[in-house]
């Protein structure tokens, strides 16, 4: 009997509809689950619904920032799409600055960011970031003064994700997979399917724009 319950308990799944896409409107951070390192391979699928950018503001759909060690997957800059290498903070290549869907593949197996499964640039430099803050996504997740996120609006990004993926860049294994989805409360936000957990915006302004 314990065994059939224990057992039902392992193979239940959670109570959510899952979404085409969720949609930021500039007021919104999600500090995911992800912790950067020299071993992190991220794929993000997106689409940008603003094309604003910043050159002081560091206005980014998918970054970290601590002790000045730079994780920045998606930057917006001088008309470009790019990413950001990890320790000197130059940015890699680009993709023109407009609001198709794009695909990002950053740091993979052999260093080198993806635009659009054609363009591949070497991101270089190394990082051994702190492991207390988690990959932003929407915006950027910063270690500044006494450990407070970074959530000003002058970082975040309007934007629609479609997907975001962590791979162990060695083994090439999932270590994180988060999809769009409405929780039992019908709550716009993202589901990790590897860790079983729902991540929501740590802001608490508006709620995420969604499709189904």
């Amino acid at each position: 009997m314990l065994r059939s319950k224990l057992r039902a308990m392992l193979s239940a799944k959670p109570n959510y509809q899952r979404l085409a896409y969720i949609e930021s409107t500039g007021k919104q951070v999600i500090e995911t689950g992800m912790k950067p390192s020299n071993n992190l391979t991220v794929y993000i699928d997106f689409a940008l619904t603003e094309t604003v950018y910043d050159y002081i503001a560091n206005r980014c759909g998918c970054a970290y920032y601590a002790d000045g060690h730079r994780y920045r997957p998606v930057k917006l800059s001088a008309g470009y799409i790019r990413a950001v290498q990890m320790g000197s903070g130059r940015e890699s290549g680009g993709i023109a600055l407009d609001k198709k869907r794009h695909r990002i593949l950053y740091n993979d197996a052999k260093g080198n960011v993806v635009f659009d499964d054609s363009k591949a640039v070497n991101i270089y430099s190394s990082i051994a970031p702190p492991d207390d803050v988690g990959l932003g996504v929407f915006g950027q997740c910063q270690i500044s003064g006494l450990s407070d996120l970074h959530t000003s609006e002058k970082t975040l990004v309007k934007m629609r994700l479609y997907e975001l993926i962590g791979y162990d860049k060695v083994s090439g294994e999932e270590i994180y997979h988060a999809v769009p989805v409405l929780d039992s409360q019908g709550t716009p936000c993202l589901y990790d399917k590897v860790s079983g957990r729902f991540e929501y915006d740590i802001i608490g302004q508006e709620a995420f724009n969604y499709d189904v």
